[in-house]
């Protein structure tokens, strides 16, 4: 069997073909899709959300509509930099979804992050695994170093006050 690398993250995995709407191969977007199955059935805080946006960024399409990577850079920054729990993150995701939002487009990073899914689904089941999922998101956010200060920037103005409070404390 042939070796393809993965355009986003740059995994080399078996060549079977490319992800339909991802910047992925199909053997990538398989070990997410496994991930994907581990953060749900692990329901602690919600783990998911991390994964689904360390891997919208780090797959992230040369040109694609500016929301869909502001949503995963702006889940990166609430948990990486703010603490937020990804219960946390999916309710900022969902206010945020109610309003008109510009968003500017982005070049995703001319180097992608040194860890990938793989990384996260080599660690041990559980605490190990949580951590390393941990580990890839702020790997991830800081491969978008040139997209953090607008990042922040929409955070502190869109998420401050009383739209803060609503967010942490459902």
């Amino acid at each position: 069997m042939s070796v393809t690398k993965c355009p986003g993250c740059g995994l080399e995995l078996p060549d079977r073909g490319r992800a339909e709407r991802m910047n992925a191969s199909q053997a990538c977007w398989e070990l997410y899709g496994e991930l994907a199955a581990y953060t749900l059935a692990r329901g602690r805080d919600f783990l998911h959300q991390y994964g689904v946006d360390a891997y919208q960024a780090q797959h992230a399409l040369p040109g694609a509509s500016g929301i869909t990577i502001a949503f995963s850079l702006l889940g990166l920054y609430l948990a990486m930099e703010r603490g937020s729990t990804g219960l946390q993150v999916q309710r900022a995701h969902m206010a945020l979804a109610r309003e008109k939002i510009e968003t500017p487009r982005f070049d995703p990073p001319r180097e992608a992050a040194r860890l990938t899914v793989r990384d996260v689904l080599n660690a041990e089941p559980g605490d190990a695994r949580d951590a390393a999922l941990k580990e890839w998101c702020a790997a991830v956010w800081e491969s978008w170093r040139h997209a953090q200060a607008w990042t922040r920037h929409f955070c502190e103005e869109r998420l401050a006050g009383s739209f803060s409070r609503r967010v942490r404390s459902r």
